[in-house]
């Protein structure tokens, strides 16, 4: 299976073996405040649902909410 994309095997290995990257991990962090703020209010908007998280201090970009 690595012939095709052209990747080796060791190589696979090793990435199958990372931890995951910290931009991973940031992009998982504001999932939390998110959920909350669904299960509290019916059907958020976008709007709301980016201005309730920054108001808790959390930074949320335009591509990565």
């Amino acid at each position: 299976m690595c012939d095709e994309p052209g990747v080796s095997r060791s190589g696979h290995h090793e990435w199958r073996g990372r931890k995951p990257s910290r931009r991973a991990r940031d992009d998982q962090t504001p999932t939390r405040p998110m959920v909350e703020i669904s299960e509290k209010r019916n059907r958020p908007g976008v709007r709301r649902m980016r201005a309730e998280p920054r108001a808790l201090g959390w930074r949320i970009g335009p591509t990565r909410t």
